[in-house]
């Protein structure tokens, strides 16, 4: 079997009777394919293939087609450690042509990237926090909850048990937690700061092979939204009960006509709450909103509470 790959560069250093007709040293190439006979690399130069005997060729790229590798080298929009796909090695002044899925496609030099490394490779199973509005269809955290910091620059998505969601064109991608215990975290303190929601934690499936990972997150083309992991149900503050307040100081008391015939109205609108006579007739709401108690302390004082009606 060639100790060559399918998508390895490699130049012809040499030739003997079967690639004299078709190839020339300094040729460059990638492996294609393999003889199902011989075992040799079908080597493609521009629009034609040749098997060609290994001790003709040459690795000229560490890379291949299908490689996971991060950028190590400014690239501007690609961040720092964003990861992409090799898709082409035939490129002249940069030989290698990257997908990244956040920011696409780019042709770049060996020198700029490094190979993925397998415990740096994003999982393929990841977990997204999500809030549930309250018509219970599921969103994006904080991007369009009206309580949170504003986010116009970033659209709202929405999810559903068992389908996918795509990132926005554009976009960074899905951003999604590598573990539970980061979602549940995330979950945790987004739905304690002030915002009247519940949140919840799902499984996802990243669906692609152009996902990036920055830190502890995973930025993701598509996932598909499995069940949920994880709950935090909200429960509105019950109001504050009203109380009675004493509104004595506030009440009018008209004694023209007699002591025995005076009234005591209330605080604002003229309701008469009660006539201080042997017989009390006490008014029990006003039209101003509140319901008004009216009693003895003693045989020459009284006292007038109200309290919000409801």
């Amino acid at each position: 079997m060639s100790k060559f790959k399918i998508g390895d560069k490699v130049r012809i250093k040499s030739k003997n009777s079967d690639v004299g007709f078709c190839f020339a040293v300094g040729d460059i190439g990638v492996v294609t394919g393999y003889s199902t006979s011989s075992g040799r690399p079908d080597v493609k130069v521009y629009d034609m293939c040749q098997y060609v005997d290994d001790c003709d060729l040459e690795l000229i790229s560490t890379f291949s087609i299908g490689d996971r590798v991060k950028l190590i080298k400014p690239l501007s929009p690609v961040q720092l450690g964003e990861v992409g796909t090799v898709i082409r090695i035939d490129g002249m002044t940069y030989p290698l042509r990257v997908d990244f899925s956040i920011h696409g496609q780019a042709w770049i030099c060996e020198d700029e990237i490094e190979h993925v490394k397998e415990e740096e490779m994003p999982p393929t199973k990841l977990y997204k926090a999500l809030r549930v509005k309250p018509n219970g269809t599921l969103a994006s955290l904080l991007i369009g909850n009206t309580t949170s910091i504003p986010f116009a620059p970033f659209k709202e998505l929405t999810y559903k048990e068992g389908e996918i969601t795509y990132a926005p064109e554009g976009s960074r991608g899905v951003f999604c937690d590598n573990t539970l215990g980061l979602a549940e975290q995330r979950a945790r303190v987004e739905s304690n700061h002030g915002r009247k929601f519940e949140a919840v934690v799902h499984e996802v499936t990243v669906l692609g092979t152009t996902s990036s990972r920055i830190a502890d997150i995973t930025c993701c083309p598509a996932v598909l939204v499995g069940r949920k992991v994880y709950g935090i149900a909200y429960h509105p503050p019950e109001p504050p009960k009203e109380e009675w307040k004493d509104v004595t100081a506030l009440c009018h008391v008209d004694n023209k006509l007699s002591a025995a015939c005076a009234r005591v109205y209330a605080p604002g609108d003229g309701l008469i709450i009660a006539h201080l006579s042997s017989i009390i007739h006490p008014t029990p709401s006003g039209f101003d909103g509140f319901d008004y108690r009216f009693s003895w302390i003693d045989d020459s004082c009284f006292k007038v509470e109200r309290k919000k009606r409801g």
